[in-house]
Order: C-alpha cells, then structure tokens, then sequence
C-alpha cells in the first residue's frame, strides 16, 4: 500500500514527480 511504499521509501512522498514509478507500483500484483 501507500504507507508501506512511504516507509520502505522515506522520500518517496518529495519525489512524488516520478509518475514512471508510481506507476510500475500500481501495476504490481502485491
């Protein structure tokens, strides 16, 4: 989820313009 990216990532939450990478997250089967 969400907070589990926000913690494995601290900074992911300040480089939220990295849409290729949201992206391939959202597309991941977990």
């Amino acid at each position: 989820s969400y907070q589990i990216i926000c913690e494995k990532y601290p900074s992911f939450r300040e480089r939220s313009e990295n849409v290729d990478l949201v992206v391939e997250i959202s597309l991941q089967p977990w």
